[in-house]
């Protein structure tokens, strides 16, 4: 299996496992506090790799965006492109900021090119990364897990949520499970 996980986070989560047992694990995500904080739950992994980068829907040839985090959580908290989204899941309203460089879903697709399992979790963007990718680079993927949370705020499947998963349908991931805030599509 080769994963593509794009908003790792610290990476220890419920995919923790599965990407310990890939052939391949690339983990992407903008604060590069987490991706060090990742870097060293992998360390003995020659498998897993790294990004730094802020995944949006719009190429913006690798320019800096900023990203809004929880002030209290500045070495292992996740960050979005919307302040408001995270006040809306945080305990503080007290937000810091930084900036991190670009890509889009699709130019990490064509760079990972043989990536089978792909996560998305990117704070608020799941709904519009998803979408966003040309069709001809999921090919290979057979399994895309997302959090429906950040299809339409911090609501359960709604609207967003319901289109996202008839567009995967559509494009042949036929089955569906959700497990926890997760939608697990598969081919």
């Amino acid at each position: 299996m080769n994963i593509l996980q794009i908003g790792c986070n610290v990476g220890d989560d419920e995919h923790s496992d599965l990407i310990k047992n890939a052939k391949s694990a690339v983990l992407v995500d903008a604060n590069p506090k987490c991706i060090e904080a990742s870097k060293q739950i992998y360390k003995d992994f020659s498998h897993v790799t790294h990004e730094t980068l802020a995944v949006i829907p719009v190429d913006i040839r690798g320019r800096k965006i900023e990203l809004f985090q929880e002030e209290e959580k500045e070495t292992s908290g996740w960050a979005s492109v919307y302040p408001n989204f995270v006040k809306a899941h945080c305990h503080h309203s007290n937000l810091k900021s930084f900036e991190a460089k670009t890509t889009t879903p699709s130019n990490l697709l064509r760079k990972y090119n043989e990536t089978d399992y792909l996560i998305i979790d990117t704070e608020g963007l799941d709904f519009l990364n998803i979408l966003s990718i040309q069709g001809s680079l999921l090919k290979n993927v057979k399994t895309i897990v997302f959090e429906v949370i950040h299809c339409d705020g911090i609501t359960l499947a709604g609207p967003k949520a319901e289109t996202l998963l008839a567009y995967l349908k559509h494009i042949g991931f036929s089955k569906v499970e959700q497990k926890s805030y997760n939608f697990y599509c598969y081919k």
